[in-house]
């Protein structure tokens, strides 16, 4: 397999997606799954100017017989819930969310100080600087070319083989006195301000398990964390 790092503007990918020149391989692709807080955090991320994640696209070479010349069929490999979300907030499905009034286990996270000017938007309610911003958003893509079709399942595997965040490490992530104060007095093994109190010794202590695929760490103040997050 061959890869080469490109660049490719965000109109162009959704273009390319809705106009199904951008195609998805229904045998192994699961569909459009994201729920709604999930494609909201990715617009709000985007117009922040975070980078997000690589699309990984497989141009395939195929002869035509008739005209007798090689032609390329662009298969996505991997982004289509966010490509699929970036077309449905173009052709204004939804809006963005206000983070002051994000509910827990939010992809948001509560708090933020200050009220982004397309709270609440949808695209065709954002001011054309914002819009012109939004589409023109360089993303980067990998193009392959692979010998055998099997490569390229291969890779979607081990692609979709990362463990997601849980929701207390989601919790642990967002900023804020009331998250260090959980960590504080709850503790958290390795963390600076883990300073845990003597009644929370009656959860289980942090310890190695081993389960099929390896050798993984469970932390035993986890679930302590989560009792002081569900007291708000």
């Amino acid at each position: 397999m061959k890869s080469e790092l490109k660049t490719r503007p965000l109109q162009s990918l959704a273009d390319a997606y809705a106009g199904h020149e951008l195609r998805v391989k229904p045998e192994y692709q699961r569909g459009t799954v994201w729920k709604l807080p999930q494609k909201q955090g990715l617009i709000d991320s985007l117009l922040r100017g975070y980078q997000i994640p690589l699309f990984y696209v497989h141009l395939e070479a195929r002869p035509n017989h008739y005209t007798e010349e090689i032609e390329k069929t662009a298969w996505l490999v991997d982004g289509q819930q966010r490509l699929a979300a970036i077309v449905g907030y173009r052709q204004n499905e939804f809006g963005l969310p206000d983070p002051k009034k994000a509910k827990p286990g939010s992809v948001l996270p509560p708090g933020a100080t200050e009220v982004p000017p397309w709270t609440g938007k949808k695209f065709e309610e954002l001011e054309p600087a914002e819009k012109e911003r939004l589409l023109g958003r360089e993303l980067l893509v990998i193009e392959m070319t692979a010998e055998h079709p099997n490569e390229v399942r291969d890779l979607f595997i081990r692609l979709q083989a990362g463990t997601p965040l849980t929701a207390q490490e989601k919790r642990d992530a967002w900023s804020g006195d009331f998250t260090n104060f959980v960590i504080r007095h709850a503790g958290k093994p390795g963390h600076s301000l883990s300073n845990p109190k003597r009644f929370f010794s009656l959860f289980p202590r942090s310890r190695v398990l081993t389960v099929d695929d390896g050798v993984h760490y469970v932390d035993g103040l986890a679930e302590t964390r989560k009792f002081f997050a569900g007291l708000v």
